[in-house]
């Protein structure tokens, strides 16, 4: 795992993944690449707020950002997942969300929950008929590409500001060696006029 600085808590997270010890690698390079197309800040992955969690009742403060403080929650659904205390104390967050959200009549409410399948085994409450894609031979890109997907169906207006930035400033990035090398060209020439004139006004 990478070393990574203290952050601030946001206010309400755009995605928050849920997943057990075993499956670290993976979820924190979709967390990278997720957090790279919708904003610093966006995206809830546990090591970037251990200041925030550590100490007692991190269990409640967990729940809370599960349940209250996200808008797509993302799930590693894995033997791992459904045996673990902690993993089992966030899934409960998830089911309450999900109990919650059964009574509204808005579509956009039913995907606000995303099992993806990361390891093999079962969790309890996640049934047969439950969907989980299994991502495992997917890769990070195309992985990334279906939260995404989900994220428009679960809150059509989230994250398309700070995804534009991210589009601006990858552009900028691309193209700033030419557009500095143009600005000296530009500045060059202009010191050479202004030299020109003012040995001409000296004549």
């Amino acid at each position: 795992m990478r070393e990574v600085l203290a952050r601030q808590m946001p206010d309400r997270f755009l995605v928050a993944f849920s997943f057990a010890g075993e499956e670290r690698t993976f979820i924190e390079s979709l967390a990278i690449a997720l957090e790279a197309q919708l904003g610093h800040g966006t995206v809830f992955y546990d090591a970037w707020y251990e200041s925030y969690l550590a100490g007692w009742n991190a269990d409640l403060r967990l729940q809370d950002i599960y349940e209250k403080k996200t808008a797509l929650i993302v799930v590693g659904v894995s033997g791992s997942y459904g045996s673990k205390v902690w993993t089992q104390t966030e899934f409960g967050a998830v089911r309450a969300l999900m109990m919650r959200l059964s009574a509204s009549s808005e579509t956009k409410d039913a995907m606000r929950v995303l099992p993806l399948r990361v390891g093999d085994g079962d969790v309890e409450g996640i049934l047969l008929n439950t969907i989980s894609p299994d991502v495992r031979d997917r890769g990070v890109e195309k992985t990334v590409e279906l939260i995404l997907s989900r994220l428009r169906l679960a809150c059509p207006n989230a994250g398309k500001f700070p995804l534009r930035i991210a589009r601006c400033w990858r552009a900028w990035l691309a193209f700033r060696p030419a557009i500095m090398k143009a600005l000296r060209v530009c500045w060059l020439r202009a010191v050479s006029v202004g030299k020109g004139a003012n040995l001409w006004g000296r004549n």
